[in-house]
């Protein structure tokens, strides 16, 4: 009997395990998802879906750093169900030279990556704090 519940301890300890294990590799950061080293993006070129608002560009590595180290500080898994979105709020298109090799939509609770869609799971992007480096960075009201 002991012995009896001692592998049943043991079996559904080694099944937490496993399933905290499986869950953590899907958790990635931007640069994971996108296979790139965050210091390599040399431009980060916005866009609104918004015709009064007008995008911009951001080249200086400092500034580029500045909004790297924000989002690659947030944590993301794939979305169980993909489903056909519209009404984005903000672009976000990574460059490594002339080379794009992120585009990012965001909305609300998610953000579509590539055209796969992301949860939020550990420090959400903001959309507001993403504004805010916009307008700080580029005069993005006509």
């Amino acid at each position: 009997m002991k012995k009896r519940i001692l592998v049943s301890v043991v079996l559904l300890l080694a099944l937490i395990i496993f399933a905290i294990m499986y869950i953590n590799s899907n958790h990635k950061r931007i640069s994971e998802i996108g296979g790139f080293q965050a210091n390599d993006i040399t431009k980060i070129s916005f866009q609104y879906n918004n015709p009064a608002i007008k995008g911009g560009t951001v080249e200086n590595k400092e500034n580029i750093n500045e909004f790297m180290n924000y989002i690659n500080s947030c944590v993301f898994t794939k979305k169980l169900t993909q489903t056909l979105m519209a009404g984005y709020y903000q672009s976000v298109i990574l460059f490594i030279g002339d080379n794009k090799v992120m585009s990012i939509m965001t909305y609300e609770n998610f953000i579509d990556i590539n055209g796969i869609q992301y949860n939020m799971v550990k420090n959400k992007l903001s959309l507001e704090k993403i504004d805010d480096f916009i307008k700080s960075k580029i005069a993005i009201y006509d």
